[in-house]
């Protein structure tokens, strides 16, 4: 799955477009910490819970944490204005 879909699966309300694929992995890259970029990545890219927690160290508990901090960060007004294209 691209960016730009996983992204617009994740984003609550989407008013625009969003930017290139290129421009989305960098300001994600400045948005989010190490850990939650490549949580979101491995994520996106269909690996599983099992993996991503034993690669990444996590728990299940953590595990649950990072990925509604990801979602939550990913649907900040703030976030959202960086990731669209508006006229």
């Amino acid at each position: 799955m691209t960016l730009t879909d996983g992204l617009t699966n994740d984003i609550k309300i989407l008013n625009f477009d969003l930017k290139d694929e290129v421009e989305l992995r960098l300001i994600l890259k400045r948005r989010l910490t190490k850990k939650e970029f490549k949580f979101y990545n491995m994520k996106n890219d269909g690996i599983s819970k099992d993996e991503i927690a034993k690669d990444l160290a996590l728990d299940d508990k953590r595990y649950e944490e990072m990925a509604v901090t990801v979602i939550k960060k990913i649907n900040s007004e703030k976030v959202k204005n960086e990731l669209t294209l508006k006229d």
